[in-house]
């Protein structure tokens, strides 16, 4: 009877602890954790070409030319090269210079305040070069192949995103070019197909007042650049005398080119005019 009874009490002892220690494991044993896909971001993207008044007006000022979390672009130079990045001054444009800016991240911030959508960021491809020719701009040159292929590289590799315009600001190195246009033209169209819309709007910049009021030949190419929209449906033009003539406290100084006031009224005026195009 007494073994039966030890056997009885040892029986229970060991059911409570079984109990006890499931006990002890459930409390310990982390909740199992819901796994989720990361969700590429996806951005609205920009290129920006041409010579050096995209990104050469003399003046940055690091109280005025700030950073926005949302705004970024594709790095040139090491280690970056080719890597999406915050968007700061100055933007890896080919000719970039540590003191100059140019219009892109201006109009980039009047972009993402009035016509980015919700969870969408806004990511820039530099390209400028200064001192360029339309013809260095051809289809299969080196600079446009550039252009190209990093604005498919950013295109690819962000499922989601767009490819939303072209801001091109050039001609100062091809004043009295008589098949100016019809280069200028062929190029909208060709980067237009190899970067997969038709009717990719593009946005054209007029160049310096005071510079090309010197001589009549230039004028002659500021209105070839003017009269785009004429010519190629899908096109803007950003007037650099309206609603005011954008000049310099010195206009002498570096006349060809922008200064960093200038630069930031032209970031407005590219994206009010980009807005008509949308």
């Amino acid at each position: 009877m007494k073994k039966f009874i030890l056997t009885f009490l040892a029986f229970i002892v060991c059911s409570c602890a079984s109990n006890t220690l499931d006990e002890i494991q459930s409390e310990n044993t982390p909740p199992v954790q819901k796994i989720t896909a990361k969700v590429a971001q996806q951005y609205d993207i920009f290129l920006v070409a041409g010579q050096s008044n995209t990104h050469y007006g003399y003046g940055y000022d690091k109280n005025i030319d700030t950073t926005d979390p949302d705004i970024f672009q594709m790095g040139r130079f090491y280690p970056s090269d080719k890597q999406i990045i915050v968007a700061s001054e100055p933007l890896h444009h080919w000719t970039a210079a540590p003191t100059n800016i140019g219009f892109a991240l201006t109009f980039a911030k009047n972009y993402k305040k009035y016509s980015i959508k919700e969870d969408r960021k806004v990511l820039l491809i530099p390209c400028g070069y200064g001192g360029t020719t339309i013809e260095q701009w051809s289809k299969g040159m080196l600079l446009y192949n550039d252009a190209v292929q990093r604005t498919l590289k950013a295109l690819n590799e962000n499922p989601g995103s767009i490819i939303k315009g072209i801001l091109w600001h050039q001609g100062e190195f091809n004043v009295g070019y008589t098949n100016y246009t019809t280069n200028l033209d062929k190029f909208i169209s060709d980067i237009r197909n190899d970067l997969g819309n038709p009717n990719l709007p593009v946005v054209l910049g007029g160049m310096v007042p005071f510079w090309t009021d010197q001589y009549d030949i230039r004028k002659i190419q500021q209105e070839n650049i003017k009269n785009t929209p004429k010519r190629v449906q899908k096109t803007a033009y950003v007037d650099p005398t309206v609603p005011f003539v954008i000049t310099k406290s010195n206009n002498y100084f570096d006349d060809i080119h922008y200064d960093a006031n200038g630069q930031r009224e032209l970031g407005i005026r590219y994206y009010n005019q980009y807005k008509t195009l949308e």
